[in-house]
C-alpha cells in the first residue's frame, strides 16, 4: 500500500487513532474479571493505525505471494489490533460486537489464527511471533514474493531468548522483507524494564546483528510511516519509544495497568479523556 502523506492524511489517522482508543477501552471493559492489558494496547495505537491505514497490503488475503503479514507477538494487546482492523475496514461492526472468546467469535484477549481475516498468528506465549514471522518472511523471500512481514514485540518480551535467536538468524541471512517493531513503553508485567532486565540500547544490539535500525517516536505519524515504508537490503528494526497507557491518565506509565480490571467508573474517565484529545 502506498499513500501520500499530507495534512488530510494525518487528520484522518488522528481521528482513527481516537476511535481505536475508544473502542479498545470499551473492549477492555467487556473483559471484566478476566482483566485486560490496557496499558500495552494504548501504547501501540498510532503504530497500528498507520499499519492498517497506510502500509499493509492485505485486502486480498487469498493472494499468498503479494500480500503483507502483520504478526502481533505481544499478543496480550490483541484487542487494540482488532479495533485497528475494524477501523481499517477488515472487521465488521457485527464481528466486533460478538463475545470476547467463544466458538462464534473472532475477537479474543490473545489473538487466534484466522487467515481469512488476516489474523496471522495465535498468540499467548511471548517471543514466538518472532520465529513464526521470520519463517514466513524467509519463505516469501525464497519465492521472490513482493510482500513484507511485520512483527511487533514488546520491550519486556525482549527478555525471551528466542527473540534474539531470531534476530541473529534474520541478520545473518539478510531476510530483507522482515521488519521488527519494538513497542518500547518501558514497562512489563513485573515492573519497569530498567529494573527487571535493563537494556542500555536496543538499537545497537539489533545493529550488531546486521539489522537496519530506526529509533522513532512511536506516537508520531510521520516518523512511524517513514520507518514502516523504508526499504533496505537488511532486515529492519524499528525501536518505537512509546507511553504505556497513552491517552488515559490513570493508565499512563503505570505498572498496575499492564493488566487490570476496567470498571464502569474508570471506563467513563478514560472515554472522556480520549474524547478530549
Amino acid at each position: 500500500m502506498s499513500i501520500k502523506i499530507n495534512k488530510n492524511t494525518i487528520k484522518n489517522w488522528s481521528e482513527k487513532a481516537k476511535k481505536i482508543r475508544l473502542e479498545t477501552l470499551e473492549l477492555s471493559y467487556r473483559c471484566q474479571e478476566e482483566k485486560a492489558h490496557l496499558g500495552g494496547m494504548l501504547s501501540m495505537v498510532e503504530i497500528l493505525t498507520v499499519l492498517y491505514n497506510g502500509v499493509l497490503n492485505i485486502k486480498d488475503v487469498k493472494n499468498w505471494a503479494h500480500r503483507d503479514r502483520f504478526i502481533l507477538s505481544k499478543g496480550h494487546g490483541s484487542l487494540a489490533m482488532y479495533s485497528a482492523m475494524h477501523h481499517g475496514g477488515l472487521l465488521t461492526d457485527e464481528e466486533m460486537a460478538k463475545d470476547i472468546r467463544g466458538e462464534d467469535t473472532i475477537i479474543y484477549r490473545h489473538s487466534k489464527l484466522n487467515q481469512e481475516k488476516a489474523i496471522e498468528f495465535s498468540s499467548g506465549s511471548l517471543g514466538l511471533g518472532m520465529p513464526y514471522g521470520l519463517g514466513l518472511a524467509l519463505g516469501l523471500q525464497k519465492q521472490k514474493a513482493d510482500s513484507r512481514v511485520y512483527v511487533m514485540i514488546g520491550d519486556g518480551e525482549c527478555n525471551e531468548g528466542v527473540v534474539w535467536e531470531s534476530v541473529l538468524f534474520a541478520g545473518s541471512k539478510k531476510v530483507n522483507n522482515f521488519c521488527v517493531i519494538v513497542d518500547k513503553n518501558n514497562i512489563q508485567l513485573d515492573g519497569y524494564t530498567k529494573d527487571v532486565m535493563p537494556v542500555k540500547d536496543y538499537g545497537e544490539i539489533f545493529k550488531s546483528f546486521g539489522f537496519e535500525v530506526l529509533n522513532i517516536d512511536g506516537h508520531d505519524f510521520h516518523e512511524i510511516h517513514n520507518a514502516l515504508t523504508l526499504k533496505s537490503d537488511k532486515p529492519i528494526a524499528i525501536i518505537a519509544e512509546t507511553i504505556k497507557g497513552k491517552g488515559v491518565s490513570f493508565a499512563e506509565n503505570s505498572v498496575n495497568w499492564h493488566s487490570n480490571v476496567l470498571n464502569s467508573e474508570l471506563l467513563e474517565i478514560g472515554l472522556k479523556e480520549v474524547n478530549s484529545l
